[in-house]
C-alpha cells in the first residue's frame, strides 16, 4: 500500500514539473508580448507626433 502511495507521489511530481516548464514558457511568451507591446507605444507615440504636426500644418491659414 505505502509502495503504491509511493508511485502515485512520483507520478504528481512528474506532472508538476511537466506544469512548471509550461508555467516557464508561459512567462517567457508573456516577456516578449511586452517587448512588443512596449514598442507597439513607441509607434504610436511618434504616430501622435505626427499627427499633431500634420494639424498644426493644417491650421495654418
Amino acid at each position: 500500500m505505502l509502495v503504491i502511495f509511493y508511485l502515485i507521489l512520483d507520478q504528481v511530481q512528474v506532472i508538476l514539473d511537466r506544469v512548471q516548464v509550461i508555467l516557464d514558457q508561459v512567462q517567457v511568451i508573456l516577456d516578449q508580448v511586452q517587448v512588443i507591446l512596449d514598442q507597439v507605444q513607441v509607434i504610436l507615440d511618434q504616430v501622435q507626433v505626427i499627427l499633431d504636426q500634420v494639424q498644426v500644418i493644417l491650421d495654418r491659414p
